[in-house]
């Protein structure tokens, strides 16, 4: 005689259970003894990550149905990303920090098994917080990037990093701004002084287009300052923003830009031979920024190249 639902739960403590997760995800589950031994999880288009997690005792084997699965977890040099395709299975080891990206509409099986009896779930420790934080952060797009490149995100370094150059990004336009204020009322406050014109051996519209082109040049360099900070910590954050013009940065770049043009308008409107130096002064600058930079790369890659061969040595040796 068939037995009902209710019946098998009671002789074999066999259950099912579902339920829509907040991320919009669907999971069925088929559970032993109030644990779910699998799961079938069915993706929709606001699904994308999961919550980070580490088990215990128990191993998880990951089945792609139907579209595709990015799959990070916590090894010893960061963060490692991986892509699975459909058809694809994999299985996931105790005591590995983890969570899984789906895509809208992919559909996954997931089989947990090893000591379940004595098995702990754990997803709110610092580390499986700062693994959820971080792999949010990172868009689809990215993902795959990552994935392709096998490059680990460092987990301790990320915050750090990240934070330092923030702070100096929202240091710089201030530190503009200032000088700009200071170098505007000052240059307006000039009166036609004799003792000044002796001392300075120059007119006053001279001196003052003089004084409104370094500034300028010096707002330069700072604009190129705030943005060397904004290259840094593009390769220092690990997600890309949906909508790049969204960020204050951006707008601050260009007060600085700004304030960069209006001096040397005011420059070329005293002394309009004054704008060759300054624009020799600028190219030169940026000339030698760029040279440095290319230095400062090669000097990295050697390195690199010499650690290599270091190590190369040593095992033949």
């Amino acid at each position: 005689m068939k037995k009902n639902l209710v019946e098998v739960e009671k002789q074999y403590g066999i259950s099912t259970y579902h339920s829509e997760m907040d991320n919009g995800e669907r999971r069925f589950r088929l559970r032993k003894d109030g644990f779910p031994m699998y799961i079938r999880t069915e993706a929709t288009k606001d699904s994308k990550w999961q919550e980070a997690h580490v088990h215990s005792r128990v191993y998880e084997t990951y089945i792609v149905q139907n579209g595709w699965l990015g799959f990070a977890e916590v090894i010893e040099k960061g963060i490692k990303f991986t892509i699975y395709k459909e058809g694809d299975v994999f299985t996931t080891k105790p005591d590995i920090y983890h969570n899984v990206y789906l895509p809208a509409d992919a559909v996954i099986h997931t089989v947990k098994h090893g000591d379940t009896k004595k098995e702990v779930r754990t997803d709110n420790d610092p580390m499986a917080k700062k693994l959820t934080e971080i792999t949010k952060q990172i868009s689809e797009d990215e993902l795959k990037e990552k994935a392709m490149n096998e490059i680990p995100v460092d987990l301790n370094a990320y915050n750090e990093v990240y934070r330092h150059f923030d702070n100096l990004i929202w240091q710089v336009p201030t530190f503009a701004s200032g000088i700009f204020i200071a170098v505007i009322i000052g240059t307006m406050n000039i009166k036609n002084s004799s003792m000044l014109e002796v001392a300075a051996g120059l007119s006053i519209p001279c001196l003052s287009s003089l004084v409104y082109g370094f500034s300028s040049l010096f707002l330069f360099i700072l604009s190129y300052t705030l943005y060397r900070f904004r290259w840094h910590q593009i390769n220092a954050k690990n997600y890309k923003p949906k909508n790049h013009f969204k960020s204050p940065q951006v707008y601050l770049q260009f007060i600085i830009n700004l304030q960069v043009c209006m001096l040397l308008a005011i420059a070329v409107n005293y002394f309009n031979i004054v704008l060759l130096n300054i624009m020799s002064i600028v190219l030169s600058f940026f000339i030698s920024a760029f040279m440095e930079e290319s230095l400062i790369l090669e000097d990295k890659k050697a390195i690199s190249e010499n650690k290599t061969k270091t190590k190369l040595t040593s095992t033949k040796s």
